[in-house]
């Protein structure tokens, strides 16, 4: 069977800050320039040096042979700036010796202040990180305790608001048996008084009744007896007569 080929898992890389590199100094410019100049003069001061040991070893083979003074005199002035260069060649050696130990300090000194620098910046990179991320978090816990305090509060308040409530319905029913009691006693107050207000008029009513009454009845008491007179037997002859 062919094998399947697992995905490689990427590791998420944590962004480090970049490493700064210092320009060189002008110290440090001068300091290889001057090394650099002197190690061509040691070059050509060792190829001199070459050049004189040669000749000298030319110049004392011909003195041998000859033993001429002129051919000894010239083998020893060959010798003589031989070790001229050869001791110039120690003294630039060691002007070189020392030229490279500048630029070595000095470089050192850069890589230190670098070194330094670089430091700085990355405290510097992890603070503002560090402050970010605190800012975020604030953010988040801020949002969390919100929610956490308005759920409470909105407890409480919906506890306190159904106290409320049932005191408000309390007053309202009270308040509108109180009304009630209050227009019951008006619509009594005000039939006690229409009725007390009816008596006297029903009795004046009934008087003038009365009085209506009597007068019919005096009326009709004196229209009877005219009509009894004008039928009188005596009433009757004289009509007869």
């Amino acid at each position: 069977m062919p094998r399947v080929k697992k995905k490689a898992v990427k590791s998420k890389s944590v962004s480090k800050p970049v490493a700064r590199k210092s320009e060189a100094s002008p110290a440090q410019k001068n300091a290889q320039a001057a090394l650099e100049k002197l190690q061509k003069e040691l070059t050509l001061q060792s190829s001199q040096l070459a050049e004189a040991r040669s000749k000298t070893k030319k110049a004392r083979v011909t003195a041998t042979k000859t033993g001429t003074a002129g051919d000894k005199s010239a083998a020893k002035k060959a010798a003589a700036a031989a070790m001229r260069l050869s001791g110039k060649i120690t003294s630039t050696r060691a002007r070189v010796s020392a030229t490279k130990g500048r630029v070595r300090m000095l470089n050192n000194a850069a890589e230190l202040k670098a070194v330094i620098e670089n430091a700085k910046a990355s405290l510097v990179q992890r603070k503002e990180a560090m402050t970010s991320k605190a800012d975020a978090d604030v953010k988040s816990v801020v949002a969390a305790f919100e929610a956490r305090w308005r759920k409470k509060r909105a407890q409480a308040d919906a506890a306190v608001l159904k106290i409320a409530e049932k005191k408000t319905a309390t007053k309202i029913k009270a308040a509108e048996q109180k009304a009630a009691t209050n227009v019951r006693a008006a619509e009594k107050k005000a039939a006690a008084s229409a009725k007390k207000e009816a008596k006297p008029a029903a009795k004046q009513k009934a008087g003038a009744t009365a009085a209506k009454a009597k007068a019919g009845k005096a009326a009709a008491k004196k229209k009877a007896p005219a009509r009894k007179a004008a039928i009188t037997p005596a009433k009757r002859k004289a009509a007869k007569a």
